[in-house]
């Protein structure tokens, strides 16, 4: 491992030249701060002004990282995998941040359908599944409750047991009006009175192996309800991938300049947090480090 020799040095820079120092210093990789002590001094007062706009750049990049257009593997050996950008060309792509921000922004609109199909295809498949387990149910889902009966709908795990049977058995221990229609062996629905005491008809759903499943909306029966929601589904599935193709699109146009745009704010946010080591007085800036002496 090479040995570079290193010399510790204070600079003090006039407060109208601290940017121009710290370009040099990141171009050239020159220097190491350290925390710098010194009398009547305070902090510097250092505020990133493009902070918000560098934390959506950067959330943006992430997530087109997904659809960023592939390279075929002859291209990537014959143009290389960087783009080379001189220093006028990298000021021009930063020179105009309310065009990036515009793009951010579009960008953000995309992310924000995306979140709310994926909510409503997340829920419509949830409600599909109820309803396909549901589907021979008689009962209209706007029925399941009345003016003086509520009815449950009831599952077990174990096919090995007949869940109307087994309801049936515990339930006939108490003294409680209930009807039970049965939708297949491991799925029932009891009806029993309002005024009848839930804990006790919890404690013998219990004992008979089953737990009450919480019903979808709806208000017809399951198997008219699941037409509507299968319809309804398809159609969010089918936003989805319009959603997808966008996304892929925007990648394609400006995938690449917003790459360039977060390094080069991420480069602007380290020489602000690398002012946060020096010390400041009325007219100037006092940094600490180690300096290569090869530099």
């Amino acid at each position: 491992m090479a040995v570079v020799p290193m010399q510790k040095v204070r600079v003090a820079v006039h407060q109208n030249d601290v940017d121009a120092l710290m370009m040099i210093l990141q171009r050239s990789g020159a220097m190491e701060f350290r925390a710098t002590q010194l009398d009547e001094t305070k902090a510097p007062e250092v505020i990133f002004p493009h902070a918000e706009l560098y934390a959506r750049v950067h959330h943006a990049v992430a997530f087109l990282k997904t659809y960023e257009p592939k390279r075929s593997l002859w291209r990537t050996l014959r143009d290389g995998s960087m783009t080379s950008f001189t220093e006028t060309q990298l000021q021009q792509k930063m020179s105009d941040t309310d065009a990036i921000e515009s793009i951010v922004s579009d960008l953000e609109a995309i992310q924000v359908e995306f979140a709310e199909t994926n909510e409503a295809v997340r829920k419509l498949t949830e409600q599909k599944q109820f309803l396909l387990e549901w589907k021979t149910l008689p009962i209209a889902m706007s029925n399941l409750t009345t003016h003086s009966t509520k009815t449950l709908l009831l599952k077990s795990n174990n096919p090995k047991v007949n869940l109307k049977e087994s309801v049936g058995q515990q339930l006939a221990k108490s003294e409680f009006t209930t009807e039970i229609t049965e939708v297949d062996t491991t799925h029932v629905a009891l009806t029993v009175l309002k005024s009848a005491d839930i804990t006790t008809i919890l404690s013998s759903i219990e004992s008979a192996g089953a737990f009450v499943v919480t019903a979808s909306e709806g208000t017809e029966v399951p198997e008219v309800e699941l037409t509507a929601v299968a319809q309804e589904l398809a159609k969010a599935q089918g936003q989805l991938g319009l959603l997808h193709d966008q996304a892929e699109h925007f990648a394609i146009t400006h995938y690449s300049n917003l790459r360039v745009a977060n390094e080069m704010l991420a480069w602007e946010k380290d020489r602000y947090q690398s002012v946060e080591h020096g010390v400041a007085t009325s007219q100037a800036l006092v940094f600490d480090g180690w300096l290569n002496q090869m530099k």
